[in-house]
């Protein structure tokens, strides 16, 4: 399956000199089918002023992103001058940093790897296909966090986990008064006893 052979992104000559070239044409076979298979997604999925995201799924379930991407990036630069590509998605292309892989006459190999569609289907191909993979990389980082079980000896849990909860806040008693330490007066405190009229009218 060409998705489990690596992307070879060092040149020829560089091959050559590091006794590579089984790695570099095997990669370079891969990189010519994915070429192909992008332009084909396109053609299949393009109806009524719209591209299918099953483009995308049918090339990258077949390829990998990391190939898809190298193509794609390819494309893109080699036609840096064209305009109809987002100046984001060139942007993202030449930080890419493909080196160009010149033959005995100086052409650039990359060409035979650019995708031969129409520049603006293949711009929004490759807007889907930078989507496509920062939402399965989210996915990804949100299953790994649920995986990751909490550390037991955090503070948080070890000075909280294993301490006795009181008798009154468990409701197996009744919470203890509150003392501050200053005496409260009553709310209304007794005042003098009046003498009665009685004790008034003897006095006179």
């Amino acid at each position: 399956m060409m998705k489990n052979i690596p992307v070879y992104k060092h040149t020829a000559a560089y091959a050559r000199e590091h006794d590579e070239l089984s790695a570099y044409r095997a990669s370079n076979q891969a990189n010519t089918a994915c070429k192909e298979a992008i332009e084909t997604a396109i053609r299949d999925h393009y109806r009524d002023n719209r591209l299918d995201t099953v483009a995308v799924d049918q090339v990258v379930q077949q390829f990998g992103y990391d190939r898809t991407f190298h193509v794609l990036a390819i494309t893109v630069c080699q036609a840096d001058w064209d305009r109809r590509y987002s100046p984001d998605n060139r942007a993202w292309a030449n930080a890419m940093s493909i080196p160009a892989n010149p033959d005995a006459w100086g052409t650039d190999r990359n060409c035979y790897l650019a995708v031969n569609s129409h520049p603006g289907l293949v711009d929004l191909f490759l807007s889907q296909t930078r989507k496509a993979y920062a939402q399965e990389r989210q996915k990804t980082s949100v299953r790994d966090k649920l995986k990751t079980p909490p550390e037991t000896t955090s503070p948080k849990i070890s000075a909280n986990f294993f301490r006795p909860i009181p008798a009154w806040k468990a409701g197996r008693a009744h919470a203890p008064p509150l003392t501050t330490g200053v005496h409260t007066p009553a709310a209304n405190p007794p005042g003098p006893r009046h003498k009665s009229a009685r004790s008034h009218g003897r006095g006179g």
